[in-house]
């Protein structure tokens, strides 16, 4: 395998509640090399039973990266966000917040101030939505 890099596995809880979009997930996990453990979340409940029963086992792993959707049903993302952040076991966890909200407030409520990149996150809503970058 010469000239090629491995990447290291990752263990990655989506939160997402469009089928769709966990599957476009996958592909692009897949298509791209990224070895990973990829465990979905329909929604908030689903996502923090998860977060807990792992963080309250000693021999289980936590996952190395959340892809949190904000837009969900019942609890939001944002208040995932919160709970994950709150709670020592679970704080250190990397958390990458996927949003379709347009208005820069509205991300900006969950990016502290000074670290919102307009370029950066039009990049990303580009390939969200399927459109060359």
């Amino acid at each position: 395998m010469r000239g090629e890099q491995v990447r290291a596995a990752l263990d990655i809880l989506l939160v997402e509640d469009s089928a769709h979009h966990v599957a476009m997930v996958r592909r692009v996990s897949s298509k791209v090399g990224i070895r990973c453990g990829l465990h979905a979340a329909r929604d908030s409940q689903e996502a923090l039973q998860f977060l807990h029963e792992h963080a309250n086992q000693d021999d289980a792993r936590l996952p190395d990266l959340v892809l949190l959707d904000l837009r969900l049903p019942t609890v939001s993302g944002t208040e995932v966000l919160r709970r994950m952040k709150a709670d020592r076991k679970l704080h250190t966890i990397l958390i990458v917040v996927l949003t379709g909200l347009a208005v820069e407030e509205q991300v900006e409520y969950v990016i502290p101030p000074g670290h919102y990149r307009p370029d950066v996150a039009q990049l990303v809503a580009r390939s969200w939505q399927g459109e060359p970058c």
